[in-house]
């Protein structure tokens, strides 16, 4: 029974030992071995024969060889097999498709590249049809190409072009399940399967990141699947956010603390990001120096209304968070409202008592006023949604006290 080591057992190649077969293998790499299965005329196994493909491309002109049988585990020598070995090389790339070992997944892979350029698969345009995808399900049954491998090499060349979109992400999912599931047994799938599969997580991982990093960015109108400018908060829940996180599931053990802890960054990396995106409208107005900053009446009045529209833009923030919560998409160790509340309270506590020192408040001005209550609502209504207190959070008595005495 001949297999190479790269390949599942199921793909032994039986051969009887004079009769002059011969079979076509395609090593994965120099680092691979042909694994030779002997048994006796009566069925009794004998023991293995390991034939290093590198050995044999050492010296290549040797192509008949004597090979020792080992019992194993006392790796004790019981005889020896004579084998001939060709062992050629091609010049055409097509031959050395990527992770392709077995000759028949070469096939497929053409096969599947041609349907792709011929229906224009591309970003935004992922599904294959009609008779083209007929046509690889046949071959893919005629052939013998595994379920498996027919669904991890579709997959790479979504990933290849993927993007952050509620139709991209539910393909992928669809094809990663089924891979998942049988992935969970020991040796399941095949080196070459394994292979793909592992390079094509490392570009989920990558486009998950993505999704959670930019979850109230995200667009599916945008060719690239992200907003081109940056808006605030409408309270809309993103499509895509909803497969993202079932993607995360299925790839993440998420009862393990580690996997709980890297999706809960992801969200709060998502929050500094925004919050740096708002706090930016109004860097203007906060000096280096912290030293006041006395303008004119008119400039005073336009730089109390951004500060005012900035506790807005962060309390809408928050109230977004709380609408994405409530849809009970997240996990539930995930508790959103409280983890970016958290960053943006801070954040803009930060903002208004360096505004407030570099622009200190002349008197209690229609905008003076506005702000001051703006800030108080914020503080009262942080409380009302159960957001728990938040250390360096916004306090409105604290922050405006001393000015309101003077």
């Amino acid at each position: 029974m001949l297999r190479l080591k790269s390949s599942a057992e199921e793909n032994s190649i039986r051969i009887q030992p004079g009769s002059g077969e011969t079979h076509i293998f395609l090593p994965d790499s120099l680092a691979d071995d042909l694994i030779v299965e002997v048994q006796d005329s009566k069925g009794k196994h004998l023991g293995p024969v390991l034939v290093q493909v590198a050995t044999i491309v050492e010296d290549a002109t040797d192509k008949l060889r004597w090979w020792s049988i080992y019992r194993e585990p006392e790796h004790e020598p019981v005889g020896k097999l004579q084998l001939c070995i060709n062992y050629l090389t091609s010049s055409d790339d097509n031959s050395h498709h990527k992770c392709g070992s077995v000759a028949e997944t070469v096939a497929y892979d053409l096969v599947l590249e041609v349907a792709m350029k011929v229906q224009r698969f591309q970003q935004r345009n992922l599904q294959l049809y009609g008779s083209w995808k007929w046509l690889l399900i046949e071959f893919a049954s005629y052939y013998g190409v595994s379920d498996v491998y027919t669904k991890l090499r579709y997959l790479s060349y979504v990933m290849d072009v993927a993007t952050p979109t509620a139709d991209c992400l539910g393909l992928v999912h669809e094809l990663l399940m089924p891979v998942a599931m049988k992935g969970h047994k020991k040796r399941a799938l095949s080196h070459q399967e394994n292979r793909i599969l592992g390079e094509t997580k490392d570009q989920i991982k990558q486009i998950l990141s993505l999704v959670f990093e930019n979850y109230k960015s995200l667009d599916e109108s945008s060719f690239s699947g992200i907003m081109d400018v940056f808006e605030p908060a409408t309270g809309l829940v993103a499509p895509a956010l909803e497969p993202a996180i079932k993607l995360y599931m299925l790839l993440h053990d998420v009862l393990s603390p580690e996997a709980q802890t890297n999706l809960c960054h992801y969200f709060q990396a998502a929050a500094r990001k925004r919050s740096r995106r708002h706090l930016a409208e109004t860097d203007e107005f906060v000096t280096t120096n912290n030293e006041p900053n006395f303008m004119d009446p008119v400039a005073m009045s336009i730089a109390y209304q951004k500060i005012t529209c900035l506790c807005r833009n962060i309390k809408n923030e928050i109230l977004t968070d709380i609408e994405i919560h409530n849809q009970h998409i997240l996990p539930t160790f995930i508790d959103l409202p409280n983890l970016s509340a958290s960053i943006y309270s801070t954040e803009l506590c930060n903002r208004l008592r360096a505004f407030l020192l570099a622009c200190p408040p002349p008197g209690p001005s229609p905008p003076v006023l506005e702000l001051v209550i703006e800030t108080a609502d914020f503080h009262r209504d942080l409380a009302s949604w159960n957001i728990s207190h938040v250390k360096g959070g916004v306090d409105a008595k604290e922050l405006f006290h001393l000015y309101i005495m003077i």
